[in-house]
């Protein structure tokens, strides 16, 4: 699940912008001369997508995360999806936390199927630009509950609604991954 979780956040980073950084000095990072008091913004999206750093950077492999180091704190800086350095996201380890319990109830709570006679291929994966990272068009989904596994049914279904919009991608992907 961290896999999937690590290859979602390259794709799809929270903040497809990092926040902008201010150089202090004159610097050269790699082959660009960067003067001192410039304003510097780091596209987060486009280093996940950069065909130096990933292999076919377009298609969604959670298995390029499975026997590597490469890690979403920003000590890597091929995954920064948090920011890195000192500007780092406070928060990482909290929502990082609290991501993987969502995805984990959500994914054992519920079971997952495409409306009709959908497939993967069917759906509309195009994103929007903006300030935050969005689908174009909204994911339609078709929840069936496994009443087996439901102990807590409006507990689960709070959850579900504040986490759903922040993990709709990634349990499509989980879903997509397992076909």
């Amino acid at each position: 699940m961290r896999a999937v979780t690590k290859e979602t956040l390259r794709l799809h980073p929270p903040l497809p912008l990092l926040f902008p950084m201010m150089s202090t000095r004159d610097v050269e990072v790699n082959g660009y001369n960067i003067k001192a008091n410039t304003q510097v913004f780091i596209s987060a999206w486009r280093i996940g997508r950069d065909p130096k750093l990933y292999d076919k950077p377009e298609e969604y492999e959670p298995e390029r995360f499975l026997n590597n180091g490469i890690d979403y704190r920003g000590n890597d800086f091929e995954l920064i999806p948090f920011g890195a350095g000192r500007r780092v996201c406070p928060g990482i380890q909290f929502a990082m936390a609290v991501n993987e319990i969502a995805l984990a109830n959500i994914v054992h709570k519920f079971d997952w199927a495409l409306p009709g006679e959908a497939s993967g291929e069917d759906l509309d994966m195009t994103e929007s630009a903006g300030l935050t990272a969005h689908k174009k068009y909204i994911l339609s989904k078709l929840l069936l509950f496994h009443t087996s596994k439901l102990r807590n049914r409006e507990g689960i279904l709070i959850l579900l609604s504040k986490a759903l919009s922040l993990l709709s991608c990634i349990c499509l992907r989980l879903q997509l991954s397992a076909q």
